[in-house]
C-alpha cells in the first residue's frame, strides 16, 4: 500500500511538472517572446559597454520598437553618448548608444572635444529652432567706434540643449524654451569664445553642413576681429 501511494505521488508530481513545462512553452509561443538586453546597472555618459553591463531578459516581440538594439554583438564595445545616461533595466535605444561601424572615427573625434555651455541670453538670435547634433557657425559682433562683425567658428556641433531647469530638451519638444546650449569645442578654442563674450555679442547661423559628420570644426584664423583678442596676440 505504501509503495502504491509513493507511485501515485510520483505520477502526480510528474504530471504537474509536465503541465508546468507545457504552460511555459505555450506562454512563450503565445507571446512570441524575444531575448533582449537591458542595462544591468546605471551607465554614465561616454561609458564603453562591456559584458557586465548587460542583462538578458525576455519580452513579447510586440513590445519592442525598431529603435531598440537587441543584438549583443552590436552593444559590446559601443559607447553611451556624451549627453546621455542609461538607467538600470532600460533598453538600449539607437539614439542613446554610439555603436561600432561606419562613421565611428568621426564620432570619436567628437567625443574627444570639450563641452562649452553657452547661455541663450548670450546669443543675439533665438536658438529655439536648434536641435541636438546640429552644427552651427558662430559670429562675433563688436562695437569699437564702428560696428564690426565676422565669422569666428565653423561647424560647431550642439551636444545638447537645456531648459531653465537644466533638463535636456529632446528632439520634437516644441514646448520647452532653450536656456543654454552645450557645444563641442577644441580645448584651445575655449579662451577665444570666453573673450568673445566679453568683447561683444555672439550670434549663429545654421551651417550648410549642419548634419554632415565629415564637416570639421574650425576657427577662422583670418577673422577681421583678431586684433581685439588678447589671447590671440603674438
Amino acid at each position: 500500500m505504501h509503495k502504491k501511494y509513493l507511485l501515485l505521488g510520483f505520477c502526480v508530481m510528474a504530471l504537474l511538472g509536465l503541465c508546468f513545462v507545457l504552460a511555459l512553452l505555450y506562454h512563450h509561443y503565445k507571446l512570441d517572446l524575444v531575448e533582449v538586453y537591458v542595462a544591468s546597472h546605471n551607465l554614465k555618459a561616454n561609458h564603453e559597454i562591456v559584458e557586465d553591463d548587460l542583462k538578458k531578459i525576455e519580452v513579447p516581440r510586440a513590445y519592442l520598437s525598431k529603435e531598440i538594439i537587441i543584438e549583443k554583438e552590436r552593444l559590446l564595445g559601443s559607447l553611451v553618448y556624451l549627453d546621455t545616461r542609461i538607467a538600470k533595466d532600460s533598453f538600449f535605444y539607437e539614439d542613446l548608444v554610439l555603436t561600432k561601424g561606419e562613421g565611428r572615427d568621426a564620432d570619436y573625434r567628437y567625443l574627444s572635444l570639450s563641452h562649452f555651455d553657452l547661455l541663450a541670453s548670450d546669443l543675439a538670435n533665438d536658438p529655439s529652432h536648434l536641435v541636438k547634433n546640429m552644427k552651427i557657425d558662430l559670429y562675433l559682433t563688436i562695437e569699437q567706434n564702428v560696428v564690426m562683425s565676422d565669422l569666428l567658428f565653423e561647424n560647431v556641433q550642439i551636444i545638447a540643449l537645456y531648459d531653465k531647469d537644466q533638463k535636456a530638451i529632446e528632439f520634437g519638444d516644441n514646448q520647452s524654451r532653450v536656456n543654454s546650449l552645450s557645444l563641442a569645442l577644441e580645448e584651445e578654442y575655449i579662451p577665444i569664445i570666453n573673450e568673445a563674450l566679453k568683447l561683444g555679442e555672439l550670434s549663429f547661423s545654421v551651417s550648410p553642413d549642419s548634419y554632415d559628420k565629415d564637416a570639421a570644426l574650425s576657427f577662422n584664423e583670418d577673422t577681421r576681429l583678431r586684433t581685439y583678442f588678447s589671447c590671440l596676440s603674438a
